[in-house]
Formats: structure tokens, C-alpha cells, sequence
């Protein structure tokens, strides 16, 4: 059956000739195809992936640092050192601008305070005025 059905058939010159030509050809396509491809691909990436790995590592990188200086009892859990280290450079640098700071978050919170206890006093002088009615 091998001689009947050759795997690699014997061609006439010029037939092999036109093989060739039309696999270079084919090749040639073929790879011009691949080219583009890769090129879509990889602008995708450059343009569109990139530019959101960058951005959410970063995103990431300082919500970690926010969260550890933000929630102090972190201190207790990571390195000490670092903790006052930090804290204290902070609080000498900027020392005349935190204090007054510090005071100007307490008065707001004051007045807040006081906001929501004027409109918790008018809440129930409503619900009495209803019950007595």
C-alpha cells in the first residue's frame, strides 16, 4: 500500500518547482499574519493592560502604606521601630502644623457633635408631642 499511496510523491520538476514557490508564498502570508497578530496583541497589552497593571499597583501599594500609618495599633503588629521613627519625624517636621490642625478637628467634631444632639433633642420633643396629643 506504501508504493500504491507514497507519503512524499515524486513530482516532475516543474511541479516541485510551483510547490516551492507557493509554500514561500504561503509562508510569507503566513507570517505577515502571525506579525500583525502580535503586534494587535502586544499594542493591546502596551496600550490598554499596562497602564492599568502600573496604576493598580500602585493603587495597591499605597493603600497599603495609607492603611498601615493610618490604624496605629498597627505598630504593636509590624516593626516598632519603624512606627516611631516615622511618627516622630512627622510630628517634628511638621509640629506647628499639626498641633493647630489637631485643635481645628476637634472643634469641627465638636460642632458636629452638637448639630447631631440638637437634632436628636428635636426628635424626641416631636415623639413627646405626639404621645401627649
Amino acid at each position: 500500500m506504501s508504493d500504491e499511496y507514497p507519503l512524499y510523491p515524486d513530482l516532475p520538476e516543474e511541479a516541485q518547482k510551483q510547490m516551492v514557490e507557493r509554500l514561500e508564498d504561503y509562508g510569507v502570508e503566513i507570517k505577515k499574519k502571525i506579525d500583525g497578530a502580535t503586534r494587535e496583541v502586544l499594542n493591546d497589552f502596551y496600550a490598554d493592560l499596562i497602564d492599568w497593571i502600573e496604576g493598580d499597583a500602585w493603587e495597591n501599594f499605597r493603600q497599603t502604606i495609607v492603611d498601615g500609618l493610618c490604624n496605629y495599633s498597627n505598630r504593636k503588629l509590624q516593626a516598632k521601630y519603624d512606627y516611631d521613627k516615622i511618627r516622630r519625624a512627622i510630628f517634628v517636621e511638621y509640629r506647628d502644623e499639626i498641633i493647630p490642625d489637631l485643635n481645628q478637628d476637634l472643634i469641627e467634631e465638636n460642632e458636629k457633635l452638637k448639630e447631631r444632639i440638637n437634632r436628636l433633642t428635636d426628635n424626641i420633643e416631636r415623639l413627646e408631642n405626639r404621645a401627649y396629643r
